[in-house]
């Protein structure tokens, strides 16, 4: 039985697409929201439109509001300061890592260039946190 769902937060349409494939091609039973931007992030679990998440995915570089500023609005929340926070990004500046960890994220990936990068990221993410 699923703990929960799983939630991917990126702008980009393709990446969207790729991850939710990938979760696919792994057969998870966990939902997965996907979300364009952090304002509606924040606006689905504070209205309670979705159950507690088991894994949060953040692209960093987001429009309006950011994954570094995702982090520290779910950290001020009880509710959700103890869901994992992983950020999937194409920096992969050591400042950007430090900076990410340091705001209670549980893991830092680059964002890979294949499908089997995906299928391998889906796979290890579900497998770890929400299984």
């Amino acid at each position: 039985m699923p703990r929960g769902s799983i939630i991917f937060v990126d702008d980009d349409e393709d990446e969207l697409l790729f991850i939710t494939q990938a979760f696919k091609n792994y057969g998870i039973k966990n939902d997965l929201y996907t979300f364009t931007g952090g304002k509606e992030l924040m606006e689905a679990l504070m209205g309670g439109d979705i159950g507690k998440p088991c894994l949060i995915i953040l692209d960093l570089n987001l429009q309006e509001m950011n994954g570094m500023d995702i982090l520290d609005a779910l950290n001020k929340n009880k509710q959700y300061s103890k869901i994992p926070v992983v950020i999937l990004s194409t920096s992969n500046s050591e400042i950007d890592i430090k900076k990410a960890i340091s705001k209670g994220a549980v893991d830092y990936i680059s964002k890979p260039y294949t499908v089997q990068g995906y299928n391998f990221i889906a796979t290890k993410l579900a497998s770890i946190w929400c299984t």
